[in-house]
């Protein structure tokens, strides 16, 4: 069962020069690539593309919620490398910005008895 990345970002986050699914994959070798998916969703409101605070001020937001198969990740460790890993790769791929973006990384552990998946041949 793959691990997916999913991926919430405003526009403001958003990067022309870079695509942050590319800084993801790029911190893992080639063969863990391969049990990786990422779904990218970008947060729009009726103003246009921007994801809109409270206070009424547009901001730069990144979310990864990351889903994995429960006992995957063994120890305390390698969930914390995860987590430090995957903040690592948006804050590089923010650059200049990075210290005005609010980015959030979760993880999500499930059974492999709850999801059914189809993959077309």
């Amino acid at each position: 069962m793959a691990t997916t990345f999913n991926v919430y970002y405003s526009s403001k986050a958003m990067r022309l020069t870079q695509d942050l699914n590319q800084q993801l994959l790029a911190s893992y070798s080639t063969a863990e690539r391969q049990n990786i998916r990422i779904v990218t969703i970008f947060l729009h409101d009726s103003h246009g593309c921007w994801l809109q605070h409270p206070n009424g001020n547009h901001y730069r937001y990144i979310r990864i919620v990351i889903d994995t198969p429960r006992g995957r990740l063994r120890t305390r460790e390698q969930k914390q490398e995860l987590l430090q890993k995957t903040m690592k790769a948006c804050f590089e791929y923010e650059g200049k910005h990075a210290g005005e973006c609010e980015v959030e990384v979760r993880i999500n552990e499930f059974d492999e008895e709850d999801v059914m998946r189809v993959v077309p041949r």
